[in-house]
């Protein structure tokens, strides 16, 4: 089967979920997609499927997540900005260390110079 031949019928005001009219309810656009959906239809769908149901694009939303879920998804986002953090310190502080010791070893030299300029 050619996917090309697959048709769609889907009106611009119908909710893709439950296939009830758009008009005068409070709609919810995917970003990432653009497709619009009743907001408790998404809401509920987003509980067991993270993409859209209409193209399958994957998409976060902390605001359709249940409470329990966006505290885990706050909490992950928080150890891995402290995990990037931590290591750009380590990085920072690595190249700290050793622009000293080449700072160090250029004085030793420049001193060595110095004593064998003075000894002739």
């Amino acid at each position: 089967m050619v996917m090309d031949d697959i048709r769609i019928d889907i009106q611009e005001n119908e909710c893709t979920i439950c296939l009830g009219e758009m008009i005068g309810t409070e709609n919810y656009i995917i970003p990432e997609c653009e497709h619009i959906y009743h907001k408790n239809c998404i809401k509920n769908w987003y509980n067991y499927n993270h993409n859209c149901p209409l193209c399958r694009i994957e998409f976060i939303d902390n605001e359709l997540l249940n409470p329990i879920e966006y505290e885990q998804n706050n909490q992950q986002y928080q150890l891995n900005n402290n995990r990037r953090c931590r290591s750009y310190t380590i990085f920072f502080l690595t190249l700290l260390f050793i622009l000293l010791i080449y700072m160090a070893i250029l004085n030793l030299f420049s001193m060595i110079r110095e004593e064998t300029e003075t000894e002739f």
